[in-house]
């Protein structure tokens, strides 16, 4: 946080604009550096084509549903409702591009120059306090060369944006007014762009309320009650509209919620979730996030079977981890640390209370903080070993230029296992899924049918249709129920290696195969068009 006018630390135009050296002789090398190696690495890992995931396409509907001026609804059925299926944040950004082109390239290059402007904040987050360039410039390739990161930053996901934006909030953070009093408050704009970067990222992913909550948190411990005070209500204020949106329009804030407490959302015949399964999940979550998904997010090369049991090995080395990034924060950001810790903290407990302990997969968003803790811890320790050894202090770059190069090797293999998993052809079964969405293009222009499928949205890019998965239950009679009270017209019964399909709808099918009748069959492997004969499902 910077001070009053007693005693102002540098602002951001100052480190641009160093009164010795200048901007151009201090940072503009080592920028370059930056820019060059991430314009390098996202040409190497670019995809054109549309990721496979499924919520990618969904935020791209959205995001039409928005540029075409029918709000935040969901286009896909006839009725247009409002959806809150994901927060708008996002699909909003995703908007503003459709406005100088609608295609998926488009997007995809929107993601990476978020993921761009979220290394350069990094940078001179890092320098803040580092006051060194070539830490800042390591700590900043961290994420330009992480695999999770890489990955998501290929698709139409929130992630990219997601980070961007916090890092923004951390950035104006460091630059606010030191004076706890509402007045310099109010009149600080940082705290304005603190207030608004962080509320939007809530608005990217509900996660973000990880962020809110270690801001408040940060301030408390800092006793800065009125910075405190003031932040919590200026979040409120900014997050009150999607709310009453969502509570006029009768959708709730969040679908977040009902997944809490699922056992399996993705199987909901298995019910609730107990308080002591809750629980129990919690641990093992907080378990798997110790001893395999940390270290498998942040260590390039790291092996870990997610399927198997946790070891001592595991665990040392997932407590080591920890201990170093808790370390290097502490070293170089000393009382500001406890932003990181609390966001990093809050974080994984969200994980845990939503997750169940399957992969590394929603730590993307804290992987820059917490890859910047542990090359911080590490740089600290050899310089320390160093120094003692050689009864001299060691330079900070004599530790950093060999770590470079070691990194730069290690992170190689990640690249180049990125750019093969893009340049690999569609998979038969999804080109047999797309093959009939554009048979559906050609035979109804104007989308007015509705397909049922395992993933309507994907479907919905290629056909137009409208388009609602079936329902997930074992009980045919409610599939069946679901896909009238739906008005579906086709159904797609696809093996694009989802359990749900042979599990709920394949059944359905069989029970009642007078009601479907086969308009389209492609084979290896096969995949059918099926028309739903509404009129005998209502009377059968």
């Amino acid at each position: 946080m910077r001070k009053n006018k007693e005693g102002i630390t540098k602002s951001f135009w100052t480190v641009l604009y160093n009164s010795q050296e200048g901007f151009l002789k201090s940072h503009l090398l080592y920028l370059l550096a930056l820019i060059t190696v991430f314009v390098s690495v996202q040409n190497h890992v670019f995809k054109e084509e549309i990721d496979l995931n499924g919520d990618n396409a969904t935020y791209y509907i959205g995001a039409t549903a928005i540029h075409q001026g029918d709000g935040y609804t969901n286009i896909m059925t006839p009725t247009k409702p409002k959806t809150n299926r994901f927060p708008p944040g996002y699909p909003f950004l995703m908007s503003l591009v459709m406005k100088v082109s609608d295609t998926f390239v488009a997007q995809k290059v929107f993601n990476s120059i978020l993921l761009g402007l979220s290394c350069l904040l990094l940078y001179f987050i890092v320098f803040e306090f580092s006051r060194n360039k070539l830490t800042s410039l390591t700590i900043s390739l961290l994420p330009t060369l992480n695999y999770l990161i890489l990955h998501f930053s290929t698709m139409m996901m929130s992630e990219t944006s997601f980070i961007a934006f916090s890092m923004l909030s951390f950035f104006a953070l460091f630059k606010l007014r030191e004076n706890d009093d509402f007045i310099s408050i109010l009149k600080d704009p940082y705290f304005y762009i603190l207030v608004i970067t962080s509320t939007y990222a809530y608005h990217i992913r509900t996660q973000g309320i990880s962020l809110i909550v270690a801001f408040i948190v940060f301030f408390l411990i800092k006793k800065k009650w009125k910075h405190s005070l003031s932040y919590l209500c200026g979040f409120i204020i900014c997050a009150l509209p999607w709310m009453i949106r969502n509570k006029l329009a009768g959708i709730g804030s969040s679908r977040y919620l009902h997944q809490v407490l699922a056992v399996n959302h993705w199987r909901p015949e298995e019910g609730s979730m107990t308080f002591g399964g809750l629980i129990k999940r919690m641990f093992s979550t907080s378990e798997m996030l110790i001893t395999k998904a940390i270290p498998d997010s942040i260590i390039p090369n790291y092996t870990v079977n997610y399927a198997g049991s946790s070891t001592v090995f595991t665990w040392i080395i997932g407590i080591l981890i920890i201990s170093l990034i808790i370390f290097g924060f502490w070293k170089y950001f000393k009382a500001n640390m406890w932003i990181f810790i609390s966001y990093i903290v809050f974080s994984c407990g969200v994980i845990t209370l939503w997750s169940a302990p399957s992969g590394n997969r929603y730590l993307v968003s804290i992987i820059p903080l917490l890859q910047m803790g542990l090359l911080l811890g590490i740089i600290s320790i050899i310089k320390q070993i160093l120094t003692s050894q050689l009864h001299k202090k060691m330079k900070i770059n004599y530790v950093l230029i060999p770590l470079i190069f070691i990194l730069s090797f290690y992170f190689l293999k990640d690249i180049r296992q990125i750019s093969e998993e893009n340049n690999r052809k569609i998979h038969p079964a999804y080109k047999n899924f797309f093959l009939i969405g554009k048979a559906l293009k050609k035979e109804y222009p104007k989308g007015d049918i509705v397909v049922s499928s395992r993933k309507p949205s994907l479907l919905y890019l290629y056909s137009g249709s409208y388009g609602t998965r079936f329902s997930y239950s074992l009980n045919d009679t409610i599939v069946i129920n679901n896909l009238l009270n739906s008005n579906v017209d086709y159904v797609i019964l696809d093996q694009l290696g989802y359990s749900s399909t042979s599990r709920y709808l394949l059944p359905a099918i069989q029970k009642n195969q007078k009601l479907f009748k086969t308009v389209k069959h492609l084979k290896n492997p096969d995949t059918y068009l099926l028309w739903f004969d509404k009129e005998k499902a209502k009377y059968r």
